[in-house]
C-alpha cells in the first residue's frame, strides 16, 4: 500500500479478511483502497458499512476520513465529540482540536473554528523539544497547521520548516513523509506556494506520500483547486 502496488495489496487484504474476517483494522485497511487507486468513494462506503466498528487506530481514522471526503462535516464533528474517539485522541489532543476547528471551518462556524485551533495552542505550547525526533516533528507541524489556520502565516512557514528539518524523509522513510504531508499542506496554506507546489510534486513520488486521489477529493485542498499547476500534478497521477 505505501509504495502503491495497490492490485498487490488487494490480493493480500483478499486472503487476510478470509482468514480473519472479524479485524476491524483490516477491514479499514480494506475501505482505503478503492478511494486511493480509483477515487471510489461509495465502494470505501459498501466496504465500511461491513466492517465490526472498534476503537482500533485505523478503524477510527477510517470513519474520520471517509466522512470528510463524503463532506459529511456535521458527521466528522459528532464522531470527533465521541468518548471513545476522544480517548483515541489521547496522545495528540491538539490535532483533535484542529480537526474540529476544520470542520466548523468547512461549515462556515467561524467562531467555533478559532476556539478550537486556540485550544490546540494551548495544549501544544510549550513545545517539549526534549521528545524524539518523531514527536518533536509532529508536534511541531500541528502548531504549525494551528498557527496557519489562525492566520500566522509567518510563525506557520517557520514551524513546518523546522518539522521538516527535524524528520528528513532520507532519516524515516515510514513517519517522514507522513510529517513532510502536513508540513507542505501548511507552508501552501501559509502562502509559501512556489516551494509548496515543488515538494507536492516530490511527494506524489514519495512512498508514504501523497496519493494522488486524495488531493483530487479531500476538502482540505479546495483552496489550491483553482491553481493551475497544482491540478497539473494531480490529474496524470490519477490512474496510474
Amino acid at each position: 500500500f505505501i509504495v502503491g502496488q495497490y492490485q498487490q495489496a488487494n490480493d493480500l487484504m483478499v486472503d487476510a479478511l478470509q482468514r480473519f474476517p472479524d479485524s476491524s483494522d483490516l477491514g479499514a485497511i480494506a475501505v482505503e483502497l478503492p478511494i486511493t487507486e480509483f477515487g471510489d468513494i461509495e465502494k470505501a462506503r459498501l466496504i465500511y458499512q461491513s466492517i465490526k466498528p472498534n476503537t482500533g487506530d485505523a478503524y477510527v481514522a477510517i470513519t474520520v476520513t471517509l466522512a470528510y471526503l463524503e463532506r459529511n462535516f456535521e458527521a466528522v464533528i459528532e464522531t470527533l465529540h465521541q468518548p471513545e474517539v476522544v480517548e483515541f485522541y489521547a496522545m495528540y489532543p491538539g490535532l483533535l482540536h484542529i480537526e474540529r476547528g476544520q470542520m466548523h471551518q468547512f461549515l462556515g462556524q467561524k467562531e467555533q473554528a478559532v476556539h478550537e485551533f486556540n485550544e490546540a495552542v494551548k495544549l501544544l505550547v510549550p513545545i517539549d523539544m526534549s521528545q524524539d525526533a518523531f514527536n518533536l516533528a509532529f508536534d511541531l507541524s500541528q502548531l504549525a497547521m494551528a498557527k496557519a489556520l489562525l492566520g500566522d502565516d509567518e510563525k506557520a512557514v517557520e514551524l513546518a520548516r523546522e518539522a521538516m528539518q527535524t524528520l528528513p524523509i532520507e532519516k524515516d522513510p515510514i513517519d517522514g513523509p507522513l510529517i513532510h504531508s502536513t508540513a507542505v499542506y501548511v507552508l501552501a496554506l501559509a502562502g509559501d506556494r512556489e516551494f509548496a507546489l515543488k515538494e507536492i510534486e516530490r511527494l506524489l513520488h514519495t512512498p508514504g506520500g501523497y496519493k494522488p486521489w486524495y488531493l483530487k477529493l479531500d476538502p482540505h485542498w479546495d483552496f489550491l483547486r483553482e491553481d493551475e499547476q497544482f491540478s497539473q500534478l494531480i490529474e496524470p497521477n490519477l490512474n496510474k
